[in-house]
């Protein structure tokens, strides 16, 4: 199969470049400044991000982490022998160990509750019979909160 052969030369057609657009050194400048403005407020903004970031972190970093310590056990709450008689008033066994301010709690609500407290004086206790027997105080002396302690300091055992 033969193809016919045109007798018309192909003439090469100049290709048109786009224009060239010569723009006024004087707009690029201020396109240039524009961009340059642009730029500057943007690192400033994110100067500012940054500052209010690490403010952050480091009132995140100032909180101290909450200690879960065994508190201490000192003073009257460490556990002391008591007597025989203290035991049996505050239904122990005998040879048992009791904080002082847990004895002391004990015999409070115990006055509340038996009502020896005196009305007029609040301060004065009116002792029944088994805090008479358990305190041994003497006739002449009068028992107040003031001087409790000084009768339930009797009623541990020294080591």
């Amino acid at each position: 199969m033969d193809t016919p052969i045109l007798d018309t030369p192909i003439l090469a057609t100049p290709i048109l470049a786009a224009p060239i657009l010569v723009v006024p050194i004087e707009t690029q400048f201020d396109l240039i400044q524009q961009n340059l403005t642009k730029f500057k407020t943007s690192i400033a903004e994110m100067q500012q991000q940054l500052r209010t970031l690490e403010k952050a972190v480091k009132k995140e970093n100032k909180k101290p982490e909450p200690k879960m310590r065994q508190p201490k056990i000192v003073g009257i709450d460490i556990p002391e022998k008591i007597t025989a008689e203290l035991a049996l008033f505050m239904q122990l066994p005998t040879e048992s160990t009791a904080a002082r301010n847990a004895v002391t709690a004990f015999i409070t609500e115990y006055i509340r509750q038996q009502k020896l407290q005196d009305m007029n004086d609040r301060k004065r206790i009116h002792l029944n019979a088994e805090l008479a027997a358990l305190f041994q105080v003497p006739t002449t002396e009068q028992v107040t909160y003031f001087n409790l302690h000084k009768y339930i300091t009797t009623l541990f055992i020294k080591a």
